[in-house]
């Protein structure tokens, strides 16, 4: 599996949850300049990946999100947090009958965006048979 469709397959396992309305792609940060963002809110974030060429294998590295905006009063932040571990769980999930899936850790965390949020970020990484070859991307000049 390629980067291009490990990342494709994240963002349409997180869109079939039904808590998530919205993917953020490739920096989290970029939740700053959506004012009318639908939450709750998927994201992801590349790590260090990694490349055994020993058993052509590929370890794909990830940080994965899920916000949500806080109340008024702030008194939803836990749950919004507990949503965010079970969405993040069943989106690794989705993966882990086809790929090697990491054991992955969690943090619950109070972030300020454009509104005030809460979630979850995951460390996760997928290991795949690498199947990428430079002759299908090769471009030519004449």
């Amino acid at each position: 599996m390629t980067l291009a469709a490990l990342i494709e397959r994240l963002r349409q396992t997180a869109l079939a949850q039904p808590a998530v309305q919205t993917v953020v792609d490739a920096d989290v940060f970029r939740l700053n300049a959506m004012p009318d963002a639908q939450y709750g809110v998927f994201a992801w974030q590349q790590q260090m990946h990694r490349v055994n060429v020993r058993n052509s294998f590929v370890t794909y590295a990830f940080t994965l999100f899920y916000i949500d905006r806080l109340t008024e009063s702030g008194d939803n932040e836990v749950e919004v947090q507990s949503v965010g571990m079970s969405v993040l769980t069943n989106i690794i999930r989705a993966f882990a009958d086809e790929m090697d899936v990491s054991d992955w850790s969690a943090q619950a965390f109070t972030q300020r965006f454009a509104d005030l949020c809460a979630g979850v970020y995951a460390q996760v990484t997928f290991t795949v048979a690498a199947d990428y070859t430079c002759e299908d991307n090769l471009l030519t000049t004449q």
